[in-house]
């Protein structure tokens, strides 16, 4: 009986161990100092699927991973990368899920009329 209550009371508390006690990633809730730059990345998250929501984009969601997401978006511009080229690697990394705006496929951009069946 004792082994079994045990074993309940890990399985119970599993979830309380579950987030992460470190603080958040620098530009996940803070705005690039250049607007231009700023713009762009606000642009990318709202079309970028959080991984963790999966119904919210990650300038919408306040999960962990979100933040981390809006941080390297936010890094990634700062640095001079073009948002297509930062999508183009989250959706490499991903998958075609990922985006709220998934590139087309060949085949499917070159059927025509047969569509449905591509």
């Amino acid at each position: 009986m004792r082994p079994l209550a045990v074993a309940l009371l890990i399985a119970l508390a599993a979830p309380a161990f579950a987030d992460s006690n470190l603080p958040p990633s620098y530009w996940a809730y803070r705005q690039l100092p250049d607007a231009k730059q700023e713009a762009k990345a606000q642009e990318l998250m709202q079309e970028i699927r959080c991984l963790v929501c999966q119904g919210q984009s990650i300038a919408d969601s306040d999960a962990e991973l979100a933040g981390d997401m809006r941080d390297l978006v936010r890094r990634r511009i700062a640095a001079g990368e073009k948002p297509d080229q930062i999508r183009a690697w989250l959706i490499e990394r991903y998958g075609d899920w990922i985006s709220y705006r998934p590139r087309q496929s060949r085949l499917r951009g070159r059927c025509g009329p047969l569509r449905s069946f591509c």
